[in-house]
């Protein structure tokens, strides 16, 4: 027995076919992008560096500068690529100070993002090196 399909009937049943495969392409290629940066260890320590910095404003003493080793964040993002040697370093952590955010981006997908509560004035995250560490250092100031 034979199917008789007119032109039509071809043009409904391949558009949801279609669809279908681009949905599952997309959806594919953001699993394997998150199960990357996962594995690469990327987003527990934009986490936990996130939230360290925050909690660390939150309680400083305005006028006071704060220091912090990040030498696991900066490995972590050279194993990502996103460091190479000094460059880029300074963009590991950055601070958006009118909506009171800090973002650690360590891989290649965007960072972790934490609020802290406190108003106070922020000067720029540097990450300072020498050759067994890297210090993370800003100035807490009275905002």
């Amino acid at each position: 027995m034979r199917r008789v399909l007119d032109k039509k009937a071809s043009v409904d049943v391949t558009l949801p076919v279609v669809i279908f495969l681009l949905l599952n392409i997309v959806f594919a290629t953001i699993l394997i992008a998150f199960v990357n940066k996962t594995l690469s260890g990327a987003a527990i320590y934009e986490e936990v560096y996130a939230k360290k910095v925050g909690l660390l404003i939150d309680e400083a003493i305005p006028n006071t500068t704060i220091y912090l080793n990040v030498s696991k964040a900066v490995e972590v993002a050279k194993n990502n690529g996103i460091v190479d040697g000094k460059k880029l370093k300074n963009e590991l952590i950055t601070f958006d100070r009118a909506n009171n955010l800090i973002t650690v981006k360590l891989g290649n997908l965007p960072g972790y993002e934490y609020t802290y509560f406190s108003n106070y004035t922020l000067s720029d995250p540097i990450i300072n090196v020498n050759q067994y560490t890297d210090i993370l250092s800003f100035e807490v100031k009275n905002g």
